[in-house]
């Protein structure tokens, strides 16, 4: 409780470093506990030192009993890198190295933090892996037509109208293709 208390005055005082070093220790004193490990690996996003982030979000990915809760998690340590780039090779690196990889929600976190990066057709190709996996997924189509905009503008109107054509009850992707 006193290294999670240590970490509080070190983020309240604006002191990245010394709130990381407090992270660490709270996570050497309770190893098991789930908001130190994620706590220390946030901190260590942020501030630039992700050696060994991939494996260990990973391994927290295959830890986990509900793998979009933990895939949603990696992408929140993620975001607060400041190079996008580096935060999508590195989930890249974690998702396909994990028993979750074919899921939906680790292709649609990969196409948006793809996207996040400026890798227009990996985000792509991504949301279509998605949409493959689910095919009925109005989510993964959504992605698909708004990510293919960039990419083939013609083909993203033509696959968000045979999905609708097959789902007419996708209301938000019709509302997408109609604004």
């Amino acid at each position: 409780r006193l290294a999670r208390r240590g970490l509080e005055f070190y983020l309240a005082g604006g002191n990245l470093a010394g709130a990381l070093d407090a992270a660490r220790v709270w996570l050497r004193i309770s190893p098991d506990d789930a908001e130190a490990v994620s706590t220390e690996m946030a901190l260590s996003a942020a501030s630039g030192q992700t050696s060994g982030l991939a494996q260990a979000l990973r391994k927290q990915i295959d830890a986990a009993t509900d793998k979009k809760t933990a895939i949603g998690q990696a992408v929140a340590v993620l975001s607060r890198m400041p190079d996008r780039a580096v935060a999508f090779s590195i989930l890249d690196r974690a998702i396909n190295e994990s028993n979750a990889k074919q899921s939906v929600s680790a292709r649609l976190a990969l196409a948006d933090m793809a996207q996040l990066a400026g890798e227009n057709e990996r985000s792509l190709t991504e949301a279509k892996a998605a949409l493959a996996v689910a095919p009925r997924s109005e989510d993964a189509a959504m992605r698909v037509f708004e990510y293919g905009l960039k990419v083939d503008p013609d083909q993203a109107q033509k696959d968000a109208r045979v999905f609708i054509a097959a789902h007419p009850d996708a209301r938000r992707l019709r509302l997408m293709l109609t604004s």
